[in-house]
C-alpha cells in the first residue's frame, strides 16, 4: 500500500518509463491497472527510471515499432514559487506511429475500469479499433487517479476530523469510479473526468485536503489533458503521450521534493 504522493508519482513514472520502452521496441501491453504497476520499496533507494515496474508483458501485442522520430527542444525555465525558477534544458520528445492494425471486440485486452475511453466506446458499441500507445498512456492516468483516491479514503478514517458522512460521500464516489460494470457506463463516467474532477468539489473538500496543492494541479491538468482526447470528432483529438504524461509527473515530482 502506498502511504506517499512522492513514492506513488516516481513508482508511476517508473512505470511508465518501461512502458515507453515496451513501444520503442514494438510491444503494446494493452492492460494496464492498478494490479500491474509495481512500486519499488520506499525503504530502498531507486535509481530514476527504476522505481515502478509493469506486470504481464508477457501478454503485450507484438507489433511493428511505433517509434517514427526524436525530436529535441529547448526547455526554458518554468517558474515553481514566486522568485524560484527551474534552470533551462532540454527535452527529447518521442513521435510514436504505425501501421493500422485492428482488433475485434473478442480480442480486447485489459481491464475496463482503467481501459482509455476510446477503447470502452468501441467496445460498448461493438466495433473495432485500432489499439495504440495512447490508450494504455491514458490508462496510467487511471491508475494514478484510483490510487490517489485509495491513499485519500485511507487517509480520511484516520483523520478524526472528518465525519463519517464525509467519509462515506468519499468512499461511494471512489466506488461509483472504479466499480465494475459495462464499457458504456463506464465510458460515460469517464467522459465526465469524474475520478479527476473530485478534487474540485465542495462536497469531497474532506478528501481533497487530504493531498497537496501539486496533486491537485496534476488532476487539474490531467483533466485538461483528457478531455481533449474525448472530443467528438475524431481528428480533433489530442491524445496523452508518453512525453505529456511524463513532463506532467517531473513537475509534480520535482515540486513536492523541494517542499519536503
Amino acid at each position: 500500500m502506498c502511504d506517499s504522493e512522492l513514492h506513488l508519482l516516481k513508482g508511476l513514472r517508473g512505470a511508465l518509463e518501461a512502458h515507453r520502452y515496451l513501444c520503442e521496441m514494438g510491444f503494446l501491453h494493452g492492460n494496464i491497472n492498478a494490479g500491474n504497476v509495481l512500486l519499488y520499496n520506499i525503504d530502498e533507494e531507486a535509481k530514476k527510471g527504476s522505481q515502478g515496474f509493469l506486470l504481464d508483458v508477457e501478454l503485450a501485442l507484438v507489433k511493428p515499432p511505433f517509434l517514427n522520430q526524436k525530436e529535441t527542444v529547448n526547455a526554458p525555465p518554468i517558474q515553481r514559487t514566486p522568485g524560484v525558477y527551474t534552470l533551462p534544458t532540454t527535452r527529447t520528445h518521442n513521435h510514436f506511429d504505425a501501421d493500422p492494425i485492428l482488433h475485434s471486440t473478442s480480442d480486447m485486452l485489459g481491464t475496463v475500469q482503467f481501459m482509455a475511453w476510446e477503447v470502452l466506446c468501441a467496445i460498448a458499441s461493438g466495433e473495432e479499433i485500432e489499439r495504440r500507445p495512447h490508450h494504455d498512456v491514458e490508462s496510467f492516468v487511471w491508475v494514478l487517479a484510483y490510487s490517489v483516491m485509495r491513499l485519500v479514503a485511507t487517509k480520511m478514517r484516520k483523520d478524526t476530523t472528518v465525519s463519517s458522512k464525509a467519509l462515506s460521500n468519499f468512499q461511494k464516489y471512489f466506488k461509483d469510479c472504479f466499480s465494475p460494470g459495462s464499457a458504456r457506463t463506464i465510458s460515460a463516467a469517464r467522459l465526465s473526468l469524474f475520478p479527476l474532477t473530485w478534487t474540485c468539489e465542495s462536497l469531497y473538500e474532506d478528501a481533497t485536503r487530504q493531498i497537496s496543492q501539486t496533486l491537485a494541479n496534476l488532476f487539474e491538468e490531467l483533466s485538461s489533458t483528457i478531455y481533449m482526447s474525448a472530443n467528438p470528432v475524431p481528428k480533433h483529438r489530442i491524445y496523452m503521450t508518453h512525453d505529456k504524461l511524463l513532463n506532467l509527473l517531473d513537475a509534480a515530482i520535482e515540486e513536492l521534493e523541494t517542499v519536503q
